[in-house]
This record gives structure tokens, C-alpha cells and sequence, in this order.
């Protein structure tokens, strides 16, 4: 499979009136960021997707596809002290169910308790490997897109909930160790697995002999089966 990709991004930014003495309470800023993207996959058996929560990518749906990497995206920080600020974060990107409805990504408050200390309450960016709190902004990565073999199997990227952060030296290196206790839903079988809507209103699918229970509506013969049970959708 080759994959091909272009992902230009862009940022704007609006700056708060500032103070005599420089900083001016509350401030606050707004900017946006976006990509867009064009994959390419020679493999028509499977799609080529930047993540599991994707309905579509390049390969079995289309050769070509915009819908891997591009995404639109906006974000509001509000400074209200010194050690009170609020981040709001909101994302439109292809979803599971191939819409691109935006989600908000982030929304929290933050208290800077020391230099080294915060603590954080609401919509938290999962602090998963490195680039957990920049994936989604394609100019702060060095790549068309984070590695899939890593990011792309994560279902969700935040949780809401409550995180703390502590800052620490050892050495010439600096550390950040972060707890962080919260919750997130996304729809999944038995065994926690994923579970991605592939199966539309007037697909032709292929299940087993004896899956689904049949019932009678009026007058019609139907089947009603989990979407689990269907072994493959017929092109």
C-alpha cells in the first residue's frame, strides 16, 4: 500500500488589549487552526484511516481520499488572574458516523496552584504519549499526521474529569508527571472494543445461517440481528 498526503495548516490570532503593566485581566485570545489533506491508497481490500473513530479513508472507498487528515479547528483561552484561566476547544474532522459535526475537544478551567503545580477540571485532553495535546494541529508536528501505528488506535482523545500536573527537574531534564481520574462514552461491544458504525440504510450485507431473530411487522417478514453478526457488506 503506498499512501500519499498534503496537509497545509494555518493559524490566526487575536490579541487582548493589554495594561499598563502589560498584562491586562481578564485577557484572552482566540485562534484557529486547519489542514487539508489528500491520501492515496493503492490497496482496495481495505481503507487507509488516521483513526478507528473514522468512517472512511483511502483504499476500499475511494483511491483518494480527503477525509484522513483533513479537519477545521478553533480554540478560546480565557487568562482570568494569575492563576485562574479556561480553555475552550472545538474540532471538525470526519467522524464515525462520516459526518463532520464539530465536537468540542477541550473544556476546562485550570488553577495554577505553584510555578510547578495545576490542577485542571472538565474536558481534558488524555495526556497519552507526547503529542496528546497537539495531534489535531498539523503545523506543530513534524509529520503529514502523528503515527498511526500509535494515535490511530487510541478511540478517544480526552475525558472529563480532573487532572493535576506537577513540574520537576532531575538533572539537565525536565519532567511532567500528571494524574488524572475522569470519564468518556463511546459505543462498545462486550469486550470494550470499538464498535464503528459501517452499516447503512440500504447496504447488502452477508451474516450467518442461523444470526438475528426473525419477527413478523405488519405483514412483513423482517430480521433483526447486531451489527456485529454481519460477516461483510457487498459492494
Amino acid at each position: 500500500m503506498s499512501v500519499l498526503a498534503a496537509g497545509p495548516a494555518l493559524a490566526c490570532f487575536a490579541a487582548p488589549a493589554m495594561a499598563d503593566d502589560g498584562v491586562a485581566y481578564p485577557d484572552w485570545s482566540f485562534s484557529g487552526f486547519g489542514s487539508v489533506g489528500l491520501a492515496h491508497a493503492s490497496v482496495r481490500s481495505a481503507d487507509f484511516t488516521s483513526s478507528i473513530m473514522k468512517d472512511t479513508g483511502a483504499g476500499r472507498t475511494d483511491s483518494w481520499s480527503p477525509h484522513v487528515d483533513s479537519r477545521l479547528g478553533a480554540q478560546l483561552d480565557l487568562t482570568l488572574n494569575k492563576e485562574l484561566s479556561a480553555v475552550i476547544q472545538a474540532v471538525s474532522e470526519q467522524r464515525v458516523d462520516g459526518s463532520y459535526k464539530p465536537t468540542i475537544e477541550w473544556a476546562n478551567l485550570k488553577y495554577q496552584v505553584s510555578p510547578d503545580l495545576s490542577l485542571r477540571v472538565g474536558r481534558i485532553a488524555l495526556p497519552m504519549f507526547l503529542g496528546a495535546e497537539s495531534r489535531k494541529v498539523g503545523y506543530t508536528i513534524p509529520w503529514v499526521r502523528t503515527p498511526v501505528e500509535v494515535y490511530g488506535s487510541l478511540p478517544v482523545a480526552n475525558s472529563d474529569g480532573i487532572d493535576a500536573g506537577y513540574r520537576w527537574q532531575a538533572g539537565a531534564a525536565n519532567n511532567l508527571t500528571q494524574v488524572f481520574y475522569g470519564h468518556t462514552s463511546v459505543q462498545t461491544d462486550d469486550s470494550g472494543k470499538l464498535i464503528p458504525m459501517g452499516v447503512k440504510p440500504g447496504n447488502k450485507v452477508l451474516f450467518g445461517k442461523y444470526s438475528g431473530q426473525e419477527f413478523k411487522l405488519d405483514g412483513q417478514d423482517l430480521l433483526h440481528m447486531r451489527e456485529d453478526d454481519i460477516i461483510g457488506i457487498v459492494d
